[in-house]
């Protein structure tokens, strides 16, 4: 899901990957998340609940929905002191079952433990990348 989100980010752009600045890019975290409730934006009957199609992450014509659409769903989520989101992910590259979590560092909540974290090039690329 990382990669596709690099993917969805670069998506239409003059420039790729390769040109990021390893010490500026993104680093991929790896922890533990408990299987808490989460605002359900994965099943059909959880994207009704929250007033999105059941086609989500794509509208009833089949084109993907604008963030604007769903960014209000995370903020009242958040408001309402929820754990995070489950959703169905919209990332182009994504596998068709491929779904994200948003979890949520609400005030008084533990961090989620830190497990791995690897630089860019290593979990992008497989290993150290040279940039022009």
């Amino acid at each position: 899901m990382a990669r596709a989100n690099v993917a969805l980010r670069f998506a239409g752009r003059p420039y790729t990957p390769e040109l990021l600045n390893p010490e500026e890019a993104p680093v991929l975290v790896e922890t533990l998340v408990s299987e808490e409730d989460y605002v359900d934006v994965v099943t059909d009957a959880g994207c009704v609940a929250v007033g999105l199609p059941v086609a989500y992450p794509r509208d009833e014509r089949g084109e993907a929905l604008p963030h604007g659409r769903c960014q209000p769903i995370g903020s009242l989520a958040w408001a309402a002191g929820a754990n995070g989101v489950a959703c169905r992910s919209a990332a182009r590259a994504a596998p068709p079952a491929g779904e994200e979590l948003a979890w949520f560092q609400q005030p008084g909540r533990v961090p989620l433990p830190l497990v791995l974290r690897q630089g860019f090039d290593e979990w992008f690329w497989g290993g150290p990348h040279t940039t022009l």
